[in-house]
C-alpha cells in the first residue's frame, strides 16, 4: 500500500509540460528566407512596423506552456536596431484571427519585452537566434498564440530576413503609424519560424530510492553563459519576483539549497548555463530511512546585472 500510495503522489507532484523547446514548424533554422518585417527593403519611412504571427494550438503539441524565450533563425549577418521595440503574446480563441491585429491581441496580452531601444546582432543560418524576454507568458495549450513584434526608427544595412516555412499565419502593416495600426496591409500563411523556450528542470529519476543519486538538468537556450542560481523546496507556493514566479516554498531546504549550505549533497546549484543554455547540477541522496515519502521539487534563476529568468519546477519523489 506504501508504494502506491508513493506513485499516485508522483503522478500529482510531477505533472509538468514536455521538457525542451517547442518549434514551429521544426528544429532546423532553415527554410525560406523572407525579408518582412527586419530588411531595410522594407524598412519603410520611420522604420515602422507591426507584425504578428498567429500559431495553432496543434504547433505548440497542444500542451501548456510558461513561454520563457522567443528566438527566430536569421538569414542574413547583421545588427538590427530600433528606438522602440516591443513583444507582445496572448492566447487567441483558435481560428478566430482577421486583419484586425487589435482584436487577434486582445485587450491585455503579456508585455514579454519591455518597449524600449532595442540592439539585435544577428548570425547568418544555422543558429536560433535569441530575443531576450523581460517576462514570461502562459500558454494555456488550447487557443492559439499569437506572437507581436512591433518596432520603429528600425535600421539595418544587409538584406536581413528570416526563416520563415508555411505554418503559420501572418499579419502585418508597415509605414508611418504602423506601429499601432489597428488593421493589417498584408497577410499570408508565411509568419517566420520560432523557437520557443520554456525553461525546465528535468531530472533523470523522478521515483529514486534512499541513498541514491539524480541528476537535474537545467535548460534555458537564451540564457546561455549566465550565471544560475538553482534552490530546492519540499512542498510548492509561488514566490512572486516582478512578472516572473519560482514554484518553490521557501522553507528550510529552499534556504538551505539558495544559500549554497549543502554543496555535497546539492551539487552544482549555482554556476553558468554552457554555450547551449544547459547545466546539470546533482542532489546525493542521504541514506537515512526517514527521507522516504518526500517530495523535493527544484527551479533555478538566471541573473545578468539583475534577474533574466525563472525556470519551470521539476520534481522526484524519494522512495524507499
Amino acid at each position: 500500500m506504501r508504494i502506491a500510495t508513493l506513485i499516485a503522489l508522483m503522478a500529482a507532484f510531477c505533472a509538468k509540460a514536455p521538457a525542451g523547446d517547442t518549434y514551429v514548424p521544426d528544429p532546423a533554422p532553415s527554410g525560406i528566407c523572407n525579408v518582412i518585417p527586419f530588411s531595410p527593403t522594407f524598412l519603410s519611412a520611420n522604420g515602422e512596423w507591426r507584425y504578428q504571427a498567429v500559431l495553432p494550438a496543434a504547433t505548440l503539441g497542444s500542451q501548456p506552456l510558461t513561454i520563457t524565450g522567443l528566438s527566430l533563425a536569421p538569414c542574413a549577418s547583421d545588427t538590427f536596431t530600433a528606438t522602440l521595440f516591443e513583444v507582445r503574446m496572448n492566447n487567441l480563441t483558435p481560428n478566430q484571427h482577421t486583419t484586425n491585429m487589435d482584436a487577434n491581441i486582445g485587450p491585455a496580452p503579456t508585455v514579454v519585452r519591455n518597449a524600449g531601444p532595442f540592439t539585435w546582432a544577428v548570425q547568418n543560418n544555422s543558429t536560433w537566434q535569441a530575443i531576450k524576454l523581460d517576462c514570461p507568458h502562459v500558454f494555456d495549450g488550447a487557443s492559439d498564440l499569437v506572437i507581436e513584434v512591433r518596432f520603429s526608427g528600425a535600421m539595418s544595412s544587409a538584406n536581413i530576413g528570416m526563416q520563415r516555412a508555411g505554418a503559420a499565419q501572418r499579419y502585418y502593416a508597415a509605414g508611418i503609424g504602423a506601429y499601432s495600426a489597428s488593421m493589417a496591409t498584408g497577410s499570408g500563411m508565411a509568419a517566420f519560424k520560432v523557437r520557443l523556450t520554456h525553461a525546465d528542470v528535468t531530472p533523470n529519476n523522478t521515483m529514486p530510492s534512499v541513498g541514491s543519486l539524480v541528476n537535474l538538468a537545467f535548460d534555458s537556450y537564451p540564457d546561455a553563459g549566465q550565471i544560475f542560481i538553482a534552490a530546492s523546496s519540499f512542498a510548492q507556493a509561488p514566490i512572486r519576483i516582478g512578472c516572473w514566479s519560482m514554484n518553490l516554498l521557501p522553507d528550510g531546504l529552499f534556504k538551505l539549497t539558495v544559500n549554497n549550505s549543502l554543496p555535497s549533497v546539492f551539487v552544482n546549484y549555482q554556476g553558468f548555463l554552457d554555450a547551449n543554455g544547459q547545466a546539470t547540477a546533482s542532489v546525493v541522496i542521504p541514506q537515512v530511512p526517514s527521507l522516504a515519502g518526500l517530495p523535493v521539487h527544484t527551479a533555478f534563476a538566471t541573473f545578468d546585472t539583475g534577474l533574466r529568468s525563472i525556470s519551470s519546477t521539476g520534481s522526484f519523489l524519494i522512495v524507499p
